[in-house]
């Protein structure tokens, strides 16, 4: 495995840090201001999606 390679495998977890810090802000403000149903559908597949993100950043990288 290269350096290049190396380098790229280590931001995995980093990425998804802020993949998911930024969605769920994203999603909480939209809760908040009304725009979206906490109970809905749909914040309830972006909250599984921001967490298998999450989980697959911290994971791959093990």
């Amino acid at each position: 495995m290269g350096a290049a390679e190396n380098a790229t495998a280590d931001r995995g977890p980093v990425v998804a840090g802020v993949i998911v810090s930024v969605g769920s802000a994203t999603l909480v403000a939209l809760i908040a201001s009304g725009i979206v149903s906490p109970f809905s559908i749909f914040s309830l597949e972006i909250a599984v999606m921001l967490a298998v993100i999450g989980w697959l950043g911290g994971v791959r990288n093990v």
